[in-house]
């Protein structure tokens, strides 16, 4: 990634680029970008990222009511 802000591409430039990679995608022949995607979509399945031990994947639920009660608690002091 570009560290010069002023390098970076804008929203609109990849705004762009992307409805041309899909109006790419729905053309009839076998382009460019179809392989390339392709070729991406046989790649991503054999890259595994490692998993730490003490990683969490999963939400998990907030009590808030619980939260406010102590926060309220804490102002009365």
């Amino acid at each position: 990634m570009e560290s010069d802000p002023n390098k970076r591409p804008t929203a609109t430039n990849i705004c762009h680029r992307v409805g041309y990679w899909l109006e790419e995608m729905e053309q009839d022949d076998d382009n460019e970008t179809k392989k390339q995607f392709s070729e991406a979509d046989n790649i991503k399945p054999k890259l595994k990222s490692p998993i730490h031990s003490n990683d969490m994947y999963t939400s998990k639920s907030i009590n808030t009511k619980k939260i406010t009660e102590e926060l309220n608690q804490e102002l009365k002091k």
